[in-house]
């Protein structure tokens, strides 16, 4: 569910995604005509100024003549470098919560098998100590000569005695790191 939603709001981001980058395909393609046809340069001309200007690289070999060109050059230059890098940085952004949901997935996953390992491994370790316990209690009954429920008592105690043992050892060892 909350991937679904992730999901969605991807589809959304992705229409206006598509937006901003044919909005600002449509001003560069504006701007190269309004050069052609301002100032009289060729194509290739246009396009090296555009992308030099709203690159805000500014070579200098080219540069408008005319007042008109002048003012639309400082309009490119403001609105020109606001639409390309608000139009970058909404496709990074765009990625980056692909590339989140991604891993989330994954590390969903991991999660999942490495607590399906532990549930298994705890289990096998219960299902260990609990054999050993009641082995234990037999060998104990036949060399001792006590009855099983006392020999099973005695294991049964020395074992959660060694646990909180262990237990503890393991608590202070980490108060004091």
């Amino acid at each position: 569910t909350a991937y679904r939603r992730q999901r969605q709001m991807c589809i959304r981001d992705r229409s206006s995604g598509y937006v901003k980058i044919a909005v600002v395909l449509l001003f560069f393609g504006m701007s190269v005509l309004f050069y052609h046809i301002h100032e009289g340069w060729g194509t290739a001309d246009c396009f090296l100024f555009v992308i030099i200007t709203i690159s805000t690289v500014g070579y200098g070999t080219i540069s408008p003549t005319t007042q008109t060109s002048r003012i639309y050059t400082i309009f490119l230059m403001v609105f020109g470098v606001v639409a390309i890098f608000s139009t970058l940085t909404a496709i990074v952004y765009k990625g980056m919560k692909r590339l989140n949901i991604v891993l989330a997935k994954s590390v969903i996953t991991r999660l999942r098998k490495s607590e399906e390992v532990f549930q298994q491994r705890f289990y096998l370790s219960i299902c260990w100590i609990v054999l050993c316990a009641f082995l234990g209690a037999v060998v104990l009954q036949q060399l001792e000569g006590w009855d099983y429920i006392s020999s099973l008592y005695f294991i049964i105690e020395t074992i959660t005695v060694s646990l909180l043992y262990i237990y503890c050892l393991s608590s202070c060892s980490v108060l004091y790191i």
